[in-house]
């Protein structure tokens, strides 16, 4: 299981602020994430192979996706009860691991809610990651950054910096302040903000994705196997109605 990085992603921390408490979006409705990896893995005689796509790996689905899933949980604050997944690999060293690089999935929550979410590992143009949020006040879009933000206008159009080239650039104050909470966990000055419940949901989550994909059929979730000790994902759940628990969440999973 890939480490999880969702709680240090500074954007994704002011998204989260943004759609659940300032009211600029409040019950969400739709939820469109994509990512798109760079550099392209690359697995030739001579050159390691990109640990991305190692046997080792998972796959995309838990490489890749379960980041993506976990960030869409934490956002929407409730569990799909469906997911659909469509998938192709256009990369024939990422073929021969029975794995795939292009993936479309889609999740139904309870609420009615729908998240679609893109992720590819062929971007040449840079660490391409995106999150779009529609609610019932308004929409929250996440662009991508670049070192700098500069851009240069004239007579001839408009040129940007390009964005920021893969994750270890693009998420650098993420994994310091991985790094940071570890080193409080360790020495008991912080509780941990990510429990063993979060990579379990993410993970259960990702399974029945690719399920999904190896099947060709809609999955239905249930969760009454992981609700044995409090997720990270309760704490300060809030829609408008006011806090709701992930525990209801998973009851009305569960049912639907």
């Amino acid at each position: 299981m890939s480490i999880q990085t969702r709680d240090f992603k500074m954007i994704a921390k002011k998204f989260k602020f943004c759609s659940c408490f300032s009211g600029c979006v409040v019950a969400v409705k739709y939820l469109s994430s994509g990512a798109k990896d760079c550099p392209i893995p690359k697995s030739v005689p001579g050159e390691l192979m990109c640990c991305a796509v190692s046997p080792s790996s998972g796959g995309i689905f838990h490489d890749c996706a379960v980041h993506d899933i976990d960030e869409c949980l934490w956002i929407m604050k409730e569990l799909p009860t469906q997911v659909h997944t469509m998938a192709h690999c256009f990369t024939p060293t990422i073929a021969e691991l029975d794995d795939v690089d292009t993936v479309s999935i889609t999740m139904k929550f309870s609420s009615g809610a729908i998240a679609s979410l893109d992720l590819s590992r062929l971007s040449t143009y840079g660490y391409d990651q995106r999150t779009e949020v529609y609610g019932s006040k308004g929409m929250l879009m996440n662009h991508n950054t670049s070192p700098t933000g500069l851009r240069h206008s004239n007579s001839n159009g408009e040129t940007a910096q390009p964005m920021y080239y893969s994750f270890p650039q693009r998420y650098a104050a993420s994994y310091r302040g991985e790094l940071v909470h570890f080193l409080n966990l360790i020495q008991g000055l912080e509780k941990p903000r990510i429990v063993k419940k979060d990579t379990l949901l993410s993970s259960h989550i990702a399974e029945a994705c690719e399920e999904s994909h190896r099947t060709g059929q809609a999955v239905s979730l249930s969760y009454d196997h992981l609700m044995t000790s409090p997720s990270a994902h309760e704490k300060g759940a809030v829609t408008e109605a006011g806090s709701v628990a992930m525990e209801q969440d998973t009851k009305a999973a569960a049912t639907a």
